[in-house]
C-alpha cells in the first residue's frame, strides 16, 4: 500500500482554528487508516475500525452540501469556489467507495492504490477549497481596510460641514464592519499574540474614531488654530496605526502594536532568577560560577528593587524598611559565598544561610507588593476629582485655575500610569497585564490631547464644536482610566489592599485630630477629604472582590455587612460632621471636637473590622492568623494619640448609631481588649504568648507563603 505523505499547500501552516479543527482530524484519521506495517516481507494493514474515517469525510461532505455563502461579497471568485466545492464532494465520495472496496478485498494490491490516490486527491481538494474561503475573507477585509484608510486621507481636506457629514455617514459604517470581522477572524486565530494585537487595535478603533469626527468640525470652525488641527492628526495617526496592525497580522507580516512594558524591571522574575541562582548544585559546577551567578542575579534584583522605590512616592518609613531588607539580602548573600569559598563546603550550613535568605525575600517580596498597592490606591481613590477639577475650570474659570487644574490633571494621570506599571511588574497574569499597557498607552497619548482641547475650550467657551470635542475626548479618556481601574484592582490582593488601606485610614485619622487641635482648616479639609475617598474605594473595590465569588456565601454575606455599614453609615456620618466642623472652622466658632474623633474612630474601626472579618476566610496562609492575632491585640489604641499641642484624653467609644450595630460592634471590640489585657496581663501569660507566637513562626519558616493551613485559628482571641 502506497504512503500517504501530504504537506500543505505553499509551504504555509494552520493559522486559525477553523482550518486546525477541519484538517488535523482528517490527517491524524488517516495517518492512523494507512499506517503500513512490515511482517514476513509482506505488507500488512492496521487501520481503525472503517467507520471512523469514514464518518469524518461524511460529515465535511454534508457540510459541504448545505448553501454557503462563503463568497457573496466576492463575486469573482464564485467560479472558483463553486470548482473547489465541487472537487470536494466528487473525491469525497471516490474516497468513500475506495475504502469500501478495499475493505471487501484488503489483499487486492489495486485497491490499496486506489485508496491513497483518494486520499491524496480529497485532501488537496479540501485545502484549496480552505485557502479558497482564506481568501475571500481576505478579500472582504481588504475591501474595508482601503475604505477605511482612504476615508482617513479625505477627512484631511475636508472643506465643508455638508461634505463632512456625507464622508462620515459612509466612513462610520465601514469601521464599524471593520471591528466586527476584526474580532471574528481574532477569534480564529491560533497565536495569542495575533489575536491581542487584533484586540488592541481594535479598541483603539472603537473608541478614537467619533473623535475623527468632533476634531474636523472644530477645524472647520477654526481653521487657523493649530489645536485643532493637532487633534485631528492625533486621531488620523492613531487610526491609521490601528488599520495597519490589523492587516498586518492578517497578512503575516510581523508588526509591533506599540504598546511596551514600561516598568523599572520584572521584579518577580528576577526575584525569581536569585532564588533560583542559591540552588545550583556544586557537584555539577565550580564555586567561583556558583559565586558570580549568585552576585549577577542579585545585582539585577536590588537594581530592579530601587527603580521600583525611585519611582515611587512611598514615606521614608518603608523606603527605610527596604533598605534594610536589601543590606540583609547583601550580607546574607556575602554569608553564603563565604561558605561556597571554602574548600569543604558545609551542606547544613549553607542550607541554613539559603533558607535565612528565602525568608528575607519572602518577606521583602510582601513589602514590596504592599508598597505598590499603597502608591495604587492614592493614585486610584481619587480618578474623577482631577478630571472634574478639569471640567469645572473650563467653564468657570481663570487663567491661574486653568492652569493649575491642567497641572493638576496631567500629574495625577502620570501617578495612576506609574503605579499601574510597577503592579504590573509584580503580576504574572499576562492577560490583564496587556489590557493595563493598552489602557496606559491610550491614556499617555489622550492627556496632552484633552488638556489643549480643555484650553481651547476656555478660550471659546461657546462655542459648541469645541465644546462637543471636548466631551468627546474626556469620554474617550474616561474609558481608558475605567478599563486601567478594573485591571489594577483585578490584580490587587484583597488581604493585602485591607492591610495597607487599614494603616493609611489610620493614619490620616491621626493627622486630622492633629490638624484639628492646631486649628489648621486646610488640613482638616485634605485629611477628612482622603478619609472620605479612601473609605468609598475600599467599599468598591470589596464589593467587585465579592461579586465575583460564586462560594462560600457565609462567608461573603459577613463581609457585605461590614461594607455596608461602612459605605451607607459610618462614610456619611463622618462627611456630615467633618462639613460642619470645617463650616465652624471657617467662621471661627467653636467645634465640637468630640464628635469629629467620634465619627473618625467609627469610620476607623468599621475598615479595621471589615480586614479582621476578610482574615476570618477559610484556607488562608497561617501568617494571617497571627496577624489576625496581632491587629486585634494593637488596634484598640487608636485614639491613644499625642497630638503636636496638647495631649488629648482617652475618648470612650462613639455612640450607637440607630440601628444599634455599632453599640454592638464597639462592645465586641472592648470586650476582646478587655479578654486580651486580662490574658496576657501578667508577664507569665505574656511569655506564653510569646513562645506560642515564635513557635508559629518557626513552622512557618519551613513553608512557603502558598501553603495553606486553618489549624492555628485556635491560637485568635476568642469573640464573645
Amino acid at each position: 500500500m502506497e504512503s500517504v505523505n501530504f504537506k500543505p499547500l505553499y509551504g504555509t501552516e494552520a493559522r486559525t482554528k477553523a482550518v486546525e479543527c477541519i484538517l488535523e482530524p482528517l490527517f491524524t484519521k488517516v495517518k492512523c487508516f494507512a499506517r503500513r506495517g512490515h511482517m514476513k516481507g509482506s505488507y500488512r494493514l492496521k487501520s481503525k475500525p472503517q467507520d471512523d474515517i469514514l464518518s469524518s469525510v461524511k460529515e465535511v461532505i454534508q457540510l459541504l452540501s448545505n448553501d454557503f455563502s462563503v463568497v457573496q461579497n466576492v463575486p469573482s471568485l464564485s467560479s472558483d469556489f463553486l470548482t473547489a466545492k465541487t472537487d470536494v464532494l466528487d473525491t469525497g465520495q471516490y474516497f468513500c467507495s475506495s475504502v469500501s472496496s478495499f475493505f471487501s478485498d484488503p489483499a487486492n494490491e489495486s485497491y490499496q492504490s486506489g485508496v491513497c490516490r483518494a486520499i491524496n486527491a480529497f485532501l488537496a481538494a479540501l485545502s484549496r477549497l480552505l485557502i479558497l474561503a482564506d481568501i475571500a475573507d481576505s478579500l472582504v477585509l481588504n475591501q474595508h481596510f482601503e475604505a477605511v484608510l482612504s476615508g482617513i486621507t479625505e477627512f484631511q481636506s475636508v472643506s465643508s460641514q455638508t461634505e463632512l457629514n456625507r464622508l462620515w455617514n459612509t466612513f462610520y459604517p465601514h469601521v464599524l464592519q471593520l471591528i466586527s470581522l476584526s474580532k471574528k477572524r481574532a477569534s480564529d486565530l491560533i497565536d495569542l499574540e495575533d489575536r491581542r494585537k487584533i484586540e488592541s487595535a481594535s479598541y483603539v478603533l472603537r473608541n478614537n474614531t467619533p473623535l475623527l469626527h468632533t476634531s474636523c468640525k472644530v477645524c472647520l470652525r477654526y481653521p487657523d488654530h493649530p489645536i485643532p488641527r493637532d487633534s485631528r492628526t492625533f486621531v488620523s495617526n492613531s487610526l491609521s496605526d490601528a488599520v495597519e496592525l490589523i492587516q498586518s497580522v492578517f497578512n503575516g507580516i510581523s508588526k509591533s502594536n506599540g504598546i511596551r512594558l514600561r516598568t523599572s524591571g520584572k521584579l518577580l522574575e528576577a526575584l525569581d532568577e536569585f532564588e533560583n541562582s542559591l540552588f545550583t548544585n556544586p557537584d555539577q559546577k565550580s564555586t567561583v560560577h556558583i559565586q558570580e551567578h549568585i552576585q549577577s542575579s542579585l545585582k539585577g534584583l536590588l537594581s530592579s528593587i530601587y527603580k521600583l522605590v525611585d519611582s515611587s512616592k512611598l514615606n521614608s518609613k518603608r523606603r527605610s524598611a527596604i533598605d534594610e531588607y536589601c543590606t540583609q539580602l547583601k550580607n546574607i548573600t556575602s554569608e553564603l559565598i563565604s561558605e561556597y569559598s571554602k574548600k569543604t563546603v558545609d551542606t547544613r550550613e549553607t542550607e541554613k544561610i539559603i533558607q535565612k535568605l528565602l525568608k528575607t525575600i519572602n518577606s521583602l517580596k510582601q513589602l514590596l507588593i504592599r508598597c505598590t498597592i499603597d502608591s495604587t490606591s492614592n493614585a486610584f481613590m481619587s480618578k474623577e476629582t482631577c478630571l472634574m477639577a478639569l471640567n469645572d475650570a473650563t467653564k468657570f474659570g481663570c487663567d491661574q485655575r486653568i492652569d493649575a487644574a491642567c497641572q493638576l490633571f496631567q500629574k495625577r494621570s502620570v501617578s495612576m500610569i506609574s503605579s499601574a506599571y510597577q503592579l504590573c511588574s509584580l503580576s504574572t497574569d499576562e492577560e490583564c497585564c496587556s489590557k493595563i499597557q493598552l489602557a496606559c498607552q491610550q491614556i499617555e497619548q489622550l492627556v496632552p490631547q484633552l488638556i489643549n482641547i480643555a484650553y481651547l475650550l476656555f478660550k471659546y467657551p461657546s462655542s459648541k464644536s469645541v465644546e462637543s470635542n471636548y466631551e468627546a475626548f474626556r469620554k474617550v479618556y474616561e474609558e481608558s482610566v475605567n478599563l486601567l481601574y478594573s485591571c489594577v484592582n483585578e490584580l490587587i490582593g484583597m488581604h493585602d489592599f485591607l492591610a495597607v488601606s487599614d494603616d493609611l485610614m489610620l493614619l490620616e485619622y491621626q493627622k486630622s485630630i492633629r490638624a484639628l487641635s492646631d486649628k489648621d482648616e486646610l488640613s482638616v479639609q485634605q485629611t477628612s477629604t482622603s478619609m472620605q475617598q479612601r473609605s468609598a474605594y475600599i467599599c468598591e473595590v470589596i464589593l467587585n472582590k465579592m461579586i465575583a465569588r460564586t462560594e462560600n456565601n457565609e462567608y461573603v454575606d459577613q463581609v457585605m455587612e461590614k461594607v455596608t455599614l461602612i459605605r451607607d453609615q459610618y462614610t456619611p456620618d463622618f462627611v456630615n460632621i467633618a462639613r460642619n466642623t470645617l463650616s465652624r472652622l471657617a467662621a471661627g466658632q467653636s467645634i465640637d471636637e468630640k464628635a469629629y474623633r467620634y465619627s473618625g474612630h467609627a469610620l476607623c474601626n468599621g475598615v479595621h473590622d471589615l480586614r479582621l472579618t476578610v482574615l476570618n476566610e477559610c484556607d488562608l496562609p497561617f501568617d494571617n492568623d497571627i496577624e489576625s492575632l496581632n491587629l486585634q491585640d494593637n488596634h484598640g489604641s487608636v485614639d491613644n494619640l499625642q497630638p503636636s499641642s496638647s495631649s488629648l484624653p482617652r475618648l470612650p467609644s462613639p455612640p450607637p448609631p440607630q440601628d444599634n450595630y455599632y453599640h454592638r460592634h464597639r462592645d465586641q471590640h472592648s470586650n476582646d481588649n478587655e479578654q486580651i489585657e486580662v490574658s496576657v496581663g501578667s508577664m507569665k501569660d505574656k511569655q506564653k504568648l510569646i513562645k506560642e507566637v515564635d513557635r508559629v513562626n518557626s513552622m512557618l519558616e519551613n513553608n512557603s507563603a502558598s501553603n495553606y493551613n486553618y489549624k492555628f485559628r485556635k491560637y485568635l482571641p476568642h469573640k464573645r
